[in-house]
């Protein structure tokens, strides 16, 4: 899940090139310097850590020019980072403790569950230091954003997501599950049967138990479905599944598609927020996207302000040069930077809900 917050990047191939060492490995030197202040280079090394080990290759590593991109854009990161905290320092912008923990609390109520939360503060690279940490950085963009230009958003403008996006605030009950089914006939039910009890008597795991055994779409993803809907199921396989807990496992039931039983996640109520009562998210939400386009349109002209020494760029400069030519297949990376800056979106109740299909997973 990286649901609250991933800096996007598109699908790149990669090239092959003689390096010294693997380019992979951490780095052992300063990365950059802005006003004759080093950026940190445990940080820059455990950003790289953490995606690095999300990346997939044939032998267990990562290409070296992907390598050498992502190193090159976590570098810039941090180098964007300290300008910001420059930019702020000079324009006399703070983030106050009390700011800070006030918006730390609404990340935290965007997730489905307080469980979901902690996964993902447990999945990210310093926890809720760096979690806090971004925070503050978009807090302080958007403030020097807010500065700099005089823009605000209408009540008109609110008004018209809102209407725009129905199904962001008007949502059926949904239910949150994983399957595990079998073939029809009395093999199918006697199949289903024995994976049931094993699963119940713990000899083997509900998602082992669907990869190894199930026969239903969902296989490969360990059974995993999302968001169900009464309008998406057989009626008897609905009421099955809302009256049960997160947790819980159904009894062996017949469907379409053969036998299945299904392992419960959440149960989401209905959801139908009046325009009174989003409102305030939703202009706060939009206030966000356009500091974040201001400020981007800003970072120039705060760069010019200090004084940027970028070592990285400086020793890789001979393989960055053909890599980062304008049109190169390689000039992007194939997976994502982490980042936790990105703010939560105005409804904090969870995806809209949509039929259960091969690519659904359930939400962390």
């Amino acid at each position: 899940m990286f649901a609250a917050g991933l800096l996007p990047v598109v699908l790149g191939g990669f090239v092959a090139f003689s390096a010294p060492d693997r380019l992979d490995l951490p780095e052992q030197q300063e990365v950059a310097l802005v006003n004759d202040k080093p950026v940190s280079l445990e940080r820059f090394n455990r950003l790289l850590a953490f995606t690095t080990s999300r990346a997939t290759s044939t032998d267990g590593r990562v290409p070296d020019a992907d390598a050498l991109l992502l190193k090159n854009a976590l570098v810039q990161k941090l180098i964007d980072e300290a300008v910001t905290d420059a930019a702020a320092k000079a324009e006399g912008v703070e983030v106050s403790t009390k700011d800070l923990d006030a918006a730390y609390a609404a990340f935290e109520q965007s997730f489905p569950t307080s469980d979901a939360f902690k996964q993902y503060v447990e999945n990210t690279p310093d926890g809720s230091t760096a979690i806090r940490g971004d925070i503050r950085q978009r807090l302080l963009r958007e403030r020097l954003a807010k500065k700099d230009s005089s823009w605000a958003v209408s009540s008109d403008e609110v008004k018209r997501h809102y209407e725009s996006h129905p199904g962001l605030y008007h949502q059926p009950k949904r239910v949150n599950a994983s399957e595990v089914c079998t073939s029809s006939g009395q093999d199918g039910y006697s199949k289903a049967k024995d994976l049931l009890e094993k699963v119940h008597q713990g000899k083997v795991a509900f998602a082992d138990a669907a990869r190894e055994s199930s026969s239903g779409a969902t296989r490969a993803l360990g059974g995993a479905r999302v968001d169900l809907t009464e309008a998406t199921l057989e009626s008897h396989v609905w009421k099955a599944l809302v009256v049960r807990k997160p947790g819980e496992l159904t009894d062996i039931l017949e469907t379409k598609d053969g036998y299945c039983f299904l392992l419960v996640h959440e149960v989401l109520p209905e959801l139908d927020r009046k325009f009174e009562d989003a409102q305030p998210e939703i202009q706060a939400w939009l206030e966000r996207l356009y500091a974040d386009a201001r400020f981007k349109s800003l970072l120039g002209e705060l760069r010019s302000k200090v004084v940027i020494k970028n070592l990285f760029a400086e020793r890789y400069a001979a393989l960055l040069k053909d890599l980062l030519k304008p049109g190169a297949a390689t000039s992007q990376l194939s997976f994502s930077l982490p980042s936790t800056s990105v703010p939560p979106q105005p409804v904090p109740a969870g995806a809209p809900a949509t039929p259960a299909s091969k690519q659904s997973r359930p939400r962390p």
